[in-house]
């Protein structure tokens, strides 16, 4: 892509936000505006799907540190380089972003932002739709200093962004100039300041200023951003790597192959599942109809057999009365859980069930029995008390 989208951000979502469309090729300016707020940069949408997108962060919310790390062990030392900013920093490095800069020597430089606030600023572009490539300080997108004594200024905004060196700067408010003027004076007098675009009120202090050429303060960034190699969005922030077409269609193949297989694989354990399930049910049937038939010696074609048995208690033009008294039967042992049916016979001609039940204690089967007796004439038999347990029987009768 030879055109470039060049966005200043703003510290909070209110704060205005600039932007330039730049054309490498051409060297010139395509578009350029305002918006009110970060809540418009989905107006900038359509122009970043044709562009690389470069954000200026606001540089008053970066930090810029010096340490000295031994040459060897560079990649341990980075590792320990946040724990050696700690007494600088004013929050926890745990919630601080850094990004290491060039070394001279052993001297490393380090760029340090606020996660939340870095998390904040990506978000803004996430809900946009737009993909960041590059995040840098807006005072590194200005033009480089001519020599070491010399600093470059410009004023957007009500803002001045000040470049000091090859990766050293600040943005300050307008209105601070006064202050970080003398504050610069008693470390070195005679600092050139190379003013690439600032208000009268700005001139008008008395220091050693150098006019450049003066260009609108969006193109003078656009132009500087294209220099910097600084990205604050490494790491945990980094942007996720664009592929080639082949690549991704390799990939969806990928994807859409395990996919399939992972679908076998289901289907083939939930098949074996369902088997072991109809085994189970199978066991648990031919376990109850031996219980209620212990003269049965063969099992198979139970399920013949279960509604060959259900034919003969429901025969007789329905007036059979073995389904009502099992609807009322369950009903009582809802009641009295803790009596448990050991056998259960129903007798047709008699019209009566005959129940062989455990129970804690008599009370229980007289709270059974006064379930039923509202509804069947209910005879209690012999009752023996078997250690813990009480075993006894009932017949259940319908009431002529």
């Amino acid at each position: 892509m030879s055109e470039r989208l060049i966005i200043r951000l703003g510290s909070q979502v209110t704060d205005a936000i600039n932007w330039l469309v730049w054309s490498d090729g051409e060297q010139e300016i395509i578009a350029s505006g305002t918006l009110n707020d970060a809540h418009e940069l989905s107006t900038l949408s359509h122009r970043a799907a044709r562009c690389l997108v470069f954000v200026l962060a606001p540089g008053a919310d970066i930090g810029f540190f010096e340490v000295e790390l031994p040459k060897t062990n560079r990649r341990q030392a980075l590792k320990a380089m946040p724990f050696m900013l700690e007494d600088e920093l004013a929050t926890e490095i745990e919630q601080m972003h850094f990004v290491p800069g060039q070394s001279v020597g052993n001297n490393q430089s380090v760029y340090v932002v606020d996660k939340t606030k870095l998390a904040l600023w990506l978000s803004w572009f996430t809900a946009a739709n737009i993909t960041v490539k590059q995040m840098l300080p807006d005072w590194l997108a200005l033009p480089l200093p001519s020599t070491d004594d010399a600093t470059s200024i410009i004023e957007l905004d009500n803002q001045l962004l000040i470049r000091q060196g090859s990766e050293q700067g600040l943005t300050i408010a307008s209105d601070w100039f006064e202050s970080w003027l003398a504050f610069t004076a008693e470390q070195q007098p005679q600092r050139l300041l190379e003013n690439y675009g600032t208000s009268e009120q700005i001139t008008q202090h008395d220091a050693n200023w150098q006019a450049q050429d003066i260009l609108l303060p969006m193109q003078c960034l656009a132009m500087g951003a294209a220099q910097s190699k600084v990205n604050l969005l490494v790491g945990e922030f980094a942007p996720a790597q664009r592929h080639s077409a082949l690549h991704l269609w390799r990939s969806v193949a990928v994807v859409t192959v395990v996919a399939v297989l992972l679908i076998f694989v289901e289907k083939f354990y939930q098949l074996n599942q369902l088997t072991a399930q109809k085994a189970a049910v199978m066991a648990n049937s031919q376990a109850i109809y031996l219980q209620l038939n212990p003269e049965a010696k063969r099992l198979n074609r139970l399920k013949y057999r279960v509604k060959q048995q259900l034919k003969q208690v429901t025969s007789g033009g329905g007036q059979s009365h073995f389904l009502p008294m099992m609807a009322s039967l369950n009903n009582a042992f809802a009641k009295v859980p803790q009596l448990k049916p050991v056998s259960i016979k129903y007798d047709d001609k008699r019209r009566e069930l005959r129940i062989q039940a455990n129970a804690d204690n008599y009370q229980q089967f007289e709270q059974f029995k006064r379930q039923l007796s509202t509804t069947f004439t209910v005879t209690a038999g012999a009752m023996n008390n078997n250690g813990s347990k009480v075993n006894g029987s009932l017949t259940i009768k319908v009431a002529s």
